[in-house]
């Protein structure tokens, strides 16, 4: 159906079937939840210059990446979301937003 944000690298697909993972007794699925979380953070930015510079979104695909476990050691894979943090210094800001399935969660 659309991909957000449009004209930039790195936007997400929202297709047909995404949308109907909203029917029946599905909750919102990994594409969905991070184009909420873009719009969030762009309606965020423009009520508060400085938000961006405090929070990091990351994308509700890195941790399910993060939780894979090598094939060669029984620690987790870092390798894999290595790339995703590379240009950025998580230290610097002040909140880390990770989106979690329940699936992935600890309980």
């Amino acid at each position: 159906i659309l991909i957000y944000p449009w004209l930039t690298k790195g936007g997400t697909d929202i297709s047909n079937d995404d949308l109907d993972w909203l029917h029946g007794k599905h909750f919102l699925n990994d594409n969905l939840i991070s184009v909420i979380l873009m719009l969030v953070c762009e309606w965020l930015a423009r009520r508060n210059e400085g938000f961006m510079n405090n929070v990091y979104f990351f994308s509700s695909f890195w941790f399910p990446k993060l939780q894979k476990v090598s094939n060669t050691c029984f620690k987790r894979d870092y390798t894999d979301v290595r790339c995703w943090t590379s240009k950025i210094d998580i230290f610097a800001h002040k909140y880390l937003i990770v989106p979690i399935h329940k699936e992935y969660s600890l309980s």
